[in-house]
């Protein structure tokens, strides 16, 4: 798998999941945005049994 191939599903995934994570966020936090600016997105390997996973952690500032 390419650099591309996991750009092209995380964002498949983001754009499937999105709108609900945003709902998430603002029950949580109320109404508001996460900040582009002083953002980080990490990945993270996880071992699994049925095969090794990935864990996308991604932080950013909240602003209401």
């Amino acid at each position: 798998m390419t650099f591309s191939d996991l750009g092209n599903l995380l964002g498949h995934d983001l754009d499937l999941k999105g709108l609900p994570m945003k709902d998430v966020i603002q029950e949580k936090f109320g109404n508001g945005i996460i900040s582009a600016i002083d953002f980080s997105i990490n990945f993270d390997k996880v071992e699994d049994i049925k095969g090794d996973r990935v864990k996308v952690s991604m932080c950013g500032k909240f602003l209401s």
